[in-house]
């Protein structure tokens, strides 16, 4: 697709040790050199015509070298058609600069340098987007460095990093690669989105949440709301549910399709800050219960109520290390751009300017009443991450043969 496929690969960073090879850079000007260019039409062609000229981004990244970048392949345009362009390679891109920070959906590739792995990581998660993204590594321990803090939605190990298939890798990114409620779609959450749940009965109570949980979160704000034991039974079900649904499903990762040669995982991590906004008309109840879905999955989280909330009860009974704070609409608006929230979490009246302030960051927003099931309601809490490890080599399984 000319690069212009959304998990097109825009940045490559390098280790120092393959960039300084003398022969690195040559290969893979040669590899991109021999990929056919022509018209759609034909069947030989690798980089076909673009579907617009270009222009803005994609145009300058084309066209312009910024200080200290320099050509590996420079992109040619054909003269009879200003959208078939051939690919072009720059390397010598600076930290910070526009040809790092800026995804160019079309035929050319930044490079980068890092010192080691960690460098390259950390590279990559300064871009404001966060869709795909690949390693290619033999050494496990390398890979489990990789897995642990890249920040991406959709991440591939030794193998190309785009073709995602239903199932297999549920598709979504992060920041500014994701929008709405943040379920990947082909995956097992997606049409949660879709529907509108609600607690009809409280959940069986099938595992315990810890001691120190109970101590720290349960019996704070059940004391604290004043609860009767019906309410009080009901908020201790809703932990119970959670516990249940961490410790059975959440905790771990998922390979439905099981194909011999590559794992494709589908994980659960906790976003590192949720910003609970609480407007006009949402009760303390009900934000108990979201509060305690948010502490079981792990999530980070902060509060936001607003002036009218008749919340609290709650907000006294939230540890000493949740920061809350009463604030309108406006003055939530002002802070947004500088809370580093990865989701808002609402209950209650939302305006439509204060919702499209948050959209605007770009923050997945989930505006729902809580339920009590924990399988369901722990997912405002959690972010999905898809994993494709190709552990093969050239159809060979090695040690792992016998598992298949």
């Amino acid at each position: 697709h000319s690069g212009q496929k959304c998990s097109a690969t825009s940045l490559l960073i390098c280790e120092a040790e393959v960039l300084d090879d003398p022969t690195f850079l040559d290969r893979l000007k040669d590899a991109a050199q021999s990929l056919p260019v022509g018209s759609a039409w034909e069947p030989r062609t690798v980089i076909p015509p673009l579907i617009h000229p270009p222009s803005g981004a994609l145009e300058r990244a084309l066209t312009t070298l910024d200080e200290g970048e320099r050509w590996i392949l420079e992109p040619q345009v054909d003269p009879e058609n200003p959208r078939l362009w051939t690919p072009g390679i720059k390397a010598g891109v600076s930290e910070g600069s526009f040809s790092h920070l800026t995804e160019f959906f079309g035929p050319v590739l930044s490079v980068m340098r890092a010192n080691d792995l960690e460098d390259a990581i950390r590279l990559a998660n300064q871009t404001s987007y966060g869709l795909t993204g690949g390693l290619h590594s033999l050494d496990v321990r390398e890979q489990e460095l990789w897995k642990a803090n890249i920040d991406i939605g959709n991440g591939y190990i030794n193998r190309r990093i785009t073709g995602a298939i239903v199932e297999r890798q549920p598709f979504g990114g992060r920041k500014g690669s994701g929008f709405g409620p943040g379920a990947k779609a082909g995956g097992p959450n997606y049409t949660v989105q879709l529907m509108e749940a609600r607690s009809v009965s409280s959940p069986a109570r099938l595992s315990e949440p810890s001691e120190a949980f109970y101590r720290t979160w349960v019996e704070p704000l059940c004391a604290g709301l004043g609860l009767d034991a019906g309410e009080r039974d009901a908020l201790e079900s809703a932990a119970c549910s959670d516990a249940h649904a961490m410790a059975t499903y959440f905790s771990r990762a998922h390979d439905p399709t099981q194909i011999p040669g590559e794992d494709n995982l589908l994980r659960y991590q906790p976003c590192g800050h949720v910003l609970v906004r609480l407007g006009e008309g949402s009760g303390a109840r009900d934000a108990a219960r979201c509060v305690l879905a948010l502490a079981a999955c792990g999530a980070g989280f902060s509060v936001s109520a607003h002036p009218e909330a008749a919340v609290g009860a709650t907000l006294n009974a939230l540890p000493a290390r949740v920061t809350s704070v009463r604030e309108s609409d406006e003055a939530l608006m002002e802070r947004l751009g500088g809370c580093d929230a990865d989701r808002v979490r609402s209950l209650g009246a939302i305006s439509d300017k204060l919702r499209q302030a948050i959209h605007t960051q770009p923050v997945p927003l989930v505006e729902r009443s809580p339920v009590d099931n924990g399988r369901l309601e722990l997912l405002t809490g959690l972010r999905e991450q898809s994993l494709t490890i190709a552990y093969h080599r050239y159809g060979n399984l090695g040690l792992r043969a016998r598992e298949n």
